[in-house]
């Protein structure tokens, strides 16, 4: 019978994090390529997985939904924010976005 191992410390999960991951953020604060992978698999997974499903960009319901699920609670920013302080804050980021009217 092997002998129980402790559980990993916070400064080994970190340094196995940064392994496996490498930098995600170019020195220019652009994004690597595996960033940009990452990103947009997870965003494949939330337009195919989280209603409304028929369509190809990210909703403020979805982007709420998929956080909650996450154990995140960011309804007030994708549900009570208006359109132009959301378009304002991607902007801010350097985002890509399309803010698009809801669904009648």
């Amino acid at each position: 019978m092997s002998e129980p191992q402790a559980p990993p410390s916070e400064e080994s999960k970190q340094r196995n994090a940064q392994q496996y991951w490498g930098y995600l953020f170019n020195p220019d604060k652009t994004a690597t390529a595996k960033l940009e992978r990452l990103l947009c698999g997870i965003a494949s997974i939330i337009t195919r997985t989280v209603e409304p499903t028929d369509s190809p960009d990210l909703t403020p319901t979805q982007l709420a939904a998929f956080y909650r699920s996450v154990s995140g609670n960011y309804d007030p920013l994708f549900l009570a924010t208006a359109p132009e302080s959301i378009a304002f804050i991607y902007r801010s980021l350097g985002c890509l976005y399309s803010l698009q009217p809801p669904a009648s």
